[in-house]
């Protein structure tokens, strides 16, 4: 894509608008699951923390799964190259995607 790695600093190009819009998918759906519940931050966010083991959220960027405690665990992440302005080719995972993938071994545990 000409022009996406000048300076004109466009979040909506390196993942920002993707993870903007995850988060906002996750806390919609929080609220969602405390219904009939009164809102506070307290009950959303248990209604976040209960999104671990088989109750994951599916967000655009992969899994989105809270066993963890406060940070998401096997956050996925995609490595690409670019050459030449070419579009993108994967150099490697780690994480949890839509569908399960292999970690390369250089993946954080």
């Amino acid at each position: 894509m000409p022009g996406a790695c000048d300076n004109g600093n466009n979040p909506s190009l390196d993942g920002h608008a993707a993870l903007a819009y995850d988060a906002l998918a996750l806390f919609a759906h929080a609220m969602q699951e405390l219904k009939p519940v009164p809102v506070s931050s307290g009950a959303v966010w248990h209604a976040i923390s209960n999104m671990r083991g088989d109750n994951l959220f599916s967000g655009e960027t992969g899994a989105i799964d809270f066993s963890g405690g406060r940070t998401p665990l096997n956050k996925f992440a995609a490595v690409l190259r670019v050459e030449q302005g070419r579009a993108p080719k994967p150099v490697g995972t780690c994480g949890v995607a839509h569908h399960p993938t292999q970690d390369e071994p250089w993946c954080p545990r």
